[in-house]
């Protein structure tokens, strides 16, 4: 993908600089990184898992074909009645 590529997939997603300051100051409050090791303050930016050797090891479950499965309790989430407190 290129420079170009890649900024036209973020702005179709709708992704601005002001969103992405804004997901920063939710994960890092009003804290700055200013050591060499932020991952250990900050968790969210720690090393990745890495998701193809995990599948391949056989130890993801797999969620390709079960679709309607995995999003059913989503659907019960939206659809419970909210009850307010008086």
């Amino acid at each position: 993908m290129s420079n170009s590529e890649g900024a036209d997939f973020l702005q179709r997603a709708g992704v601005t600089r002001e969103k992405i300051l804004e997901a920063l100051t939710k994960v890092r409050g009003s804290s700055r990184v200013t050591d060499a090791t932020p991952e250990s303050k900050f968790p969210a930016l720690g090393v990745p898992r890495d998701l193809t050797a995990l599948a391949r090891e056989g130890k993801l479950d797999p969620v390709i074909g079960r679709e309607q499965e995995i999003a059913r309790p989503f659907q019960s989430c939206r659809a419970a009645p909210r009850t307010t407190r008086s």
